[in-house]
């Protein structure tokens, strides 16, 4: 005869609806047996100052006892969900934990949503690979599952000044490699007070430079750490150590001006010219830029002048100058300035000249007003010249002639009339 065999298991269902002081909970459970299981909520005092994963200082903002007849084995549960809700702001991480013989112990997998506006509810559910829940003392803490601190932190900050006011910042990355998914930088900067009180910015922990563009004389405290989103029990942000910071003041310009004035440029022999002048406060001045150009020049083409190669620079403050003298003929003016540590600089116009006759030759002082070669009717150098070769050929000649006329001395030619 032909049969069947049909196997097959029986749950029981427990589920229970039941609100307290701060809580509203929703219980259900499928679990095998053939003994009567039930489970009470109740209130419970609150967890104050409680120790959560090692880190101390937790208050609870809704706690509940659990008591239930017994613990069901893994094997004689089916399912089992929790539902905790009470008022609480849902734009605040929440979770919950139960009293354990250790300590308190987080409800993994909770997952929190938003009720209404001041509601929220927390849901927990075991798919039958755990025990049923023990009785004990539950408790809801606001962001407790977000209270660990990065692992990794920020060191080597320094802070480099650049011409313009600029600031250039860079750091290191310390204990790289204990990097959490969820950690990022974060530099505070303010030009009025403490770092912390100034700009937030964040980026990520592939950037170890920052630029500030900041204002001439202005200082600003900065301050660099790694956060990864977590607050602690007091609800401040928690980071990672260590945390580096540092001040440094904008350096925008010469500062006490410079004012040179007084620019005296003389030939010195053959291949070099001499510079002189003077300065009303060269205590900012790091060195000098000396610029020359065929034309007079102003202030404002000064740096035209430095991308052609047309200035030189100086070895330190000194306003007593020798350099070499440069290419080409003609008159060039000559114009000063002053260079700090930075790289700011305070440029001027053109105020001295000096004529060169050829390329490599000495120069000589333009006339006093600058620009002008020379007076009505003045006769150039290469004239002059050339008039004294003419005037010595013509002495020459004038010998030449001379000596000629003696040779016919002696003759005694004679002449009938």
């Amino acid at each position: 005869d032909a049969s069947a065999q049909l196997t097959f298991s029986v749950w029981n269902n427990y589920s229970i609806d039941t609100a307290g002081d701060c809580w509203d909970i929703s219980y259900d459970i499928l679990y095998a047996g053939t003994t009567q299981f039930a489970v009470q909520f109740s209130d419970a005092d609150d967890a104050i100052n409680q120790e959560l994963s090692g880190s101390s200082g937790w208050d609870s903002i809704c706690t509940f006892n659990l008591d239930s007849g017994e613990q069901k084995a893994t094997e004689d549960v089916n399912s089992e969900d929790l539902v905790v809700t009470l008022d609480a702001d849902p734009s605040v991480g929440h979770s919950l934990w139960y009293e354990g013989g250790l300590g308190w112990v987080e409800l993994t997998g909770t997952t929190q949503s938003q009720v209404d506006a001041d509601t929220i509810s927390l849901s927990w559910g075991n798919d039958g690979s755990l025990p049923s829940r023990p009785s004990s003392r539950y408790g809801v803490f606001a962001s407790a599952t977000i209270g660990q601190p990065p692992q990794i932190g920020i060191d080597s900050l320094t802070a480099t000044l650049g011409s313009a006011g600029v600031i250039d910042l860079s750091w290191a990355i310390n204990n790289s490699q204990l990097t959490g998914a969820n950690d990022y930088g974060v530099l505070y900067v303010n030009d009025d007070g403490a770092a912390l009180d100034g700009t937030r910015s964040t980026f990520e922990l592939t950037t170890t430079t920052h630029t500030i563009s900041g204002t001439h004389g202005t200082t600003y405290e900065f301050l660099v750490r790694v956060e990864n989103g977590e607050v602690g029990t007091d609800g401040a942000t928690l980071y990672g150590t260590p945390v580096d910071s540092g001040s440094a003041t904008a350096d925008g310009q010469v500062d006490p001006t410079a004012g040179a004035t007084g620019l005296d440029a003389t030939s010195s022999g053959e291949s070099s010219i001499h510079f002189t002048w003077t300065s009303a406060d060269s205590s900012d001045v790091n060195h000098w830029l000396i610029c020359w150009s065929p034309a007079q020049h102003t202030s404002l083409e000064v740096s035209s002048l430095i991308t052609a190669n047309n200035c030189h620079t100086t070895a330190d403050s000194s306003m007593d100058v020798t350099m070499n003298r440069h290419s080409g003929s003609g008159v060039f003016y000559y114009s000063v300035a002053a260079v700090d540590s930075v790289g700011n600089m305070e440029t001027a116009d053109s105020t001295a000249g000096l004529r060169f006759t050829d390329d490599t030759g000495p120069g000589v002082n333009v006339d006093d007003t600058i620009g002008v070669e020379g007076g009505d009717g003045e006769i150039p150098t290469q004239a002059w010249i050339a008039i004294g070769i003419l005037v010595l050929v013509a002495v020459i000649a004038g010998a030449f002639i001379l000596t000629r006329g003696g040779e016919g001395e002696g003759d005694s030619d004679e002449f009938d009339y």
